[in-house]
């Protein structure tokens, strides 16, 4: 994912869990561009104590007026966004005048998109990394003596 493809059109950002990291680069790069465009993050997790980072993209937000932040829980009553990310697209939506890019679980992302095609974004405009790269399935660390390694 890299902001090229993103044209002159203002950016939708989601980013669930982790997937912030991503999005982050994303967000710095624009902000080192000083874009004439408006960026919207959408931050997600399950509750308020897994949303990663969320306090440094408030400080950015504060300091970039471009650029508005807002997060959700969806397994947790608290005060602000309650659903998942998805859900809360849809409620801020339509989004089809924005380029979209989505980092996150492969469900919710999966899920956003579906949002976002059914508000009318186009598919050339909703970017996100593949959902089909295999996770490793043995260790990082080499074997200790006496361990066998399972042969792919």
């Amino acid at each position: 994912m890299t902001l090229a493809a993103a044209g002159d059109r203002d950016l939708l950002f989601v980013a669930g869990g982790t997937g912030l990291a991503p999005i982050r680069a994303l967000l710095e790069e624009a902000g080192a561009r000083r874009m004439d465009r408006y960026v919207d993050l959408f931050v997600g997790a399950r509750t308020a104590q897994e949303l990663y980072g969320l306090d440094d993209m408030l400080r950015l937000s504060q300091r970039h007026h471009w650029l508005t932040v807002r997060a959700a829980v969806s397994h947790e009553n608290i005060p602000g966004q309650q659903g998942t990310l998805p859900q809360v697209l849809h409620e801020f939506g339509p989004w089809d005048r924005h380029e979209a890019f989505l980092c996150g679980p492969p469900d919710m992302v999966t899920t956003a998109v579906r949002t976002l095609l059914h508000q009318g974004t186009p598919r050339a405009h909703i970017h996100h990394d593949p959902l089909d790269t295999p996770v490793l399935t043995e260790p990082l660390t080499p074997p200790r003596p006496g361990q066998e390694i399972n042969q792919l």
